[in-house]
């Protein structure tokens, strides 16, 4: 692993459009629906991004074979790293695929888990700075994008993803923007619902979320005892650990890459104000287009598209500084 004492500084530039960590979010305004998924599909996106980068060095599984579709508005978004803090502070809108996985090694021939961590496949944001930040720094595969977020937090209209894609794949065809991810409320003949009951913590939002998932009778297998202590206690330090596969391609021979490296970084709640189950359903709808083959590399089938049970939530946030967990340069 590099010495980072060892390595060059970094150039600054007018006009820089990526901030250094750490980043501070204050005022964030998070929707969240649980999908199910299909497992093995999950392992694929383990194994393409975080497996066989590394030659089979790392083993990241799937915990739970659920995804986390969450929407945000972050109203305030700032690095705390001088000078960079100095620059001021942007707001944003993102929304992204997240699923849990869990890091394994071994140990006299048997599976020990080492780390949970949360992986995003697909993130979209509309904040040019965001966008540069994330990927150059961190990893994050984040995509330029207009998003639509109607209604208030605690119960949200029409939620939306427009983005640039490929219609197919012909080099005759213009890339043009299509809306890919959209998010609408169950219509019901029946009165509007009460509203749920509201948390003032983490657990508790997830608590009920995760109780309201059984009562549907969804066939969720349960994980160990030891991962379920490991997660509980990384929500009782409110940090949610992520991983990341950072990389830039190579200038000779674009489908190579010069830099390649896994990445984990923790994301820190530093304050909670309140949350709880969204009222009423939702229904998700995903565009199959061949430069975003969301569903089939998540394993969302149409019939896990309907009736989605959904959490929002108020709080802030601090991404903090990563670990570099494997690399490979030129």
């Amino acid at each position: 692993m590099t010495d980072e004492t060892t390595l060059p500084a970094y150039v600054e530039r007018g006009g820089e459009q990526t901030f250094a960590p750490p980043w501070a979010a204050t005022g964030v305004l998070l929707r969240t629906f649980f999908v199910l998924t299909d497992e093995a599909a999950l392992q694929r996106q383990c194994d393409r991004y975080l497996n066989a980068p590394t030659g089979g060095k790392t083993d990241y599984r799937p915990v739970l074979p659920i995804a986390l579709l969450a929407f945000a508005e972050l109203t305030h978004l700032q690095s705390t790293s001088e000078p960079d803090r100095n620059r001021g502070w942007v707001s944003e809108r993102d929304v992204a695929f997240w699923f849990l996985t869990m890091s394994v090694r071994k140990e006299l021939g048997i599976d020990v888990a080492q780390s949970l961590s949360f992986f995003q496949p697909y993130f979209f944001v509309d904040q040019p700075q965001a966008l540069c930040t994330g990927r150059e720094a961190v990893g994050f595969p984040k995509e330029l994008s207009d998003i639509e977020l109607s209604g208030p937090l605690d119960r949200p209209g029409r939620l939306s993803v427009t983005t640039n894609v490929s219609p197919i794949f012909d080099p005759s065809v213009r890339i043009a923007p299509r809306e890919i991810v959209t998010v609408t409320p169950v219509a019901t003949a029946s009165a509007t619902p009460a509203p749920p009951a509201q948390h003032d913590s983490l657990a508790g939002v997830l608590r009920e979320a995760w109780s309201a998932l059984q009562a549907d009778g969804q066939s969720i297998p349960i994980p160990s005892l030891k991962l379920l202590f490991d997660l509980a206690g990384e929500i009782l330090k409110a940090e949610m650990p992520c991983v990341f596969l950072k990389q830039f391609r190579d200038p000779r021979d674009g489908s190579r890459a010069c830099y390649q490296a896994l990445v984990e970084q923790p994301i820190r709640t530093t304050a909670f104000r309140r949350g709880g189950l969204l009222p009423g359903r939702y229904d998700l709808s995903l565009a199959a287009y061949p430069s975003h083959p969301i569903a089939a590399d998540m394993g969302i089938t149409p019939e896990r598209c309907k009736s989605l049970l959904g959490v929002w939530m108020d709080f802030d946030f601090t991404m903090e500084t990563g670990n570099v967990v494997w690399e490979a340069r030129r």
